[in-house]
């Protein structure tokens, strides 16, 4: 979704929420858990199929439709491989 939208996000959400984050650049990953995790936890997940099943809120920017593809239908990977859940919420 972007670093700054990212930051923005971990310092106003509550402080016990842990803040799921996944990117193709693992280093910018590191980076933003070492900057932000005094607002409260971020974890790295290797997978969207890893958020999904940890967060029942995801907001995904990518650069386009091959990759929205990957990110959320991706039979291994994507969010349609995690575990159903009703109440989560895609943005």
């Amino acid at each position: 979704m972007g670093y700054a939208m990212a930051s923005n996000i971990r310092k106003k959400i509550p402080k016990d929420s842990v803040l799921y984050i996944n990117d193709i650049n693992a280093p910018a990953c590191e980076k933003f858990k070492a900057e932000y995790s005094s607002f409260g936890p971020v974890e790295i997940v290797s997978t969207a199929r890893e958020a999904a099943k940890n967060a029942k809120i995801l907001i995904s920017i990518v650069p386009g439709g091959k990759d929205v593809k990957a990110v959320y239908l991706d039979e291994k990977t994507g969010v349609v491989a995690a575990k159903k859940n009703e109440g989560r919420l895609m943005l």
